[in-house]
């Protein structure tokens, strides 16, 4: 049988007879390992995780406190002298509801514990702080189960929006990689 593209809902009939239905294709996309930017290096997506309903809505925030945008998602390291990648994308923004300038940050929370910070923005009085993202590299983590979740911390009192569903520019996703060497 000629190939056809799962993505369209189709099968891929391999040389030996074997049947791939889309899930599988999904499934072997996912998992496929490919070379990463030096000789011998090795990199896996650990977690590819897209937030797909509404977070916040003009939730209160208090000054000087953290929030969990996105809770604790689960990964799994295979070698514990991989370097480990943690790339989220934020489309979210905080309003200022104290009066005062400020400014809030973005952190990565891995096993709850291990912070880095990913971003930081600031808002004039009275205004709103978009947010963006970014990217922080870890090393020394173990061999075996791990979370990542997405934090923020604000100077002052606010209203967060983070309406994934029912806003197109408002999104987080976070995708794990490891750089196995």
């Amino acid at each position: 049988m000629p190939y056809t593209d799962p993505s369209d809902g189709g099968t891929l009939d391999l040389a030996n007879g074997t049947v791939v239905t889309e899930t599988h294709w999904d499934n072997m996309r996912r998992d496929l390992l490919y070379l990463g930017g030096t000789t011998g290096q090795i990199t896996k997506v650990a977690l590819d995780y897209t937030e797909a309903t509404d977070l916040f809505n003009g939730t209160a925030v208090l000054a000087n406190s953290t929030t969990t945008l996105l809770a604790a998602q689960a990964f799994t390291v295979d070698n514990a002298t991989s370097d480990i990648e943690i790339h989220v994308s934020m489309g979210g923004s905080l309003t200022d509801t104290s009066g005062s300038a400020g400014a809030v940050r973005l952190d990565a929370y891995v096993d709850g514990a291990t912070t880095r910070k990913l971003s930081i923005g600031f808002h004039i009085a009275s205004g709103s702080a978009p947010f963006s993202g970014g990217t922080a590299r870890i090393t020394g983590l173990t061999a075996g189960a791990h979370t990542v979740a997405v934090r923020m911390l604000s100077q002052t009192a606010g209203l967060m929006y983070l309406r994934c569903a029912t806003n197109t520019y408002e999104h987080i996703s976070v995708r794990v990689f490891e750089r196995k060497r």
